[in-house]
């Protein structure tokens, strides 16, 4: 998984990251407790109807986006993803 690289990528204090998983579990309780599972330190939003998951057209998990700093995605990971590719993503986007 990818979100290693995330956290440790960018030793630079001017990069600011933020990382959000979109959870397709049936309720907010069960991603909630997915979340706390598996400590994640990252905010975790329920997607009921999978509303942000249709409109980002996702289509497997995980998915990662890298947006640059005006909100415009620049890159989109999925399967196959290596911290090393999620390392460039972030680097181009700055």
């Amino acid at each position: 998984m990818a979100w290693p690289a995330a956290d440790t990528s960018s030793p630079a204090p001017a990069v600011v990251l933020q990382a959000v998983s979109i959870s397709p579990q049936p309720s907010s309780e069960t991603a909630s407790s997915l979340a706390q599972r598996y400590g994640l330190s990252f905010a975790v939003v329920h997607d009921e109807g999978n509303v942000l998951s249709g409109r980002f057209r996702v289509s497997t998990m995980p998915t990662t986006f890298v947006a640059d700093s005006t909100g415009v995605v620049r890159w989109v990971g999925g399967e196959g993803q290596t911290e090393d590719d999620l390392r460039q993503a972030i680097e181009a986007a700055r």
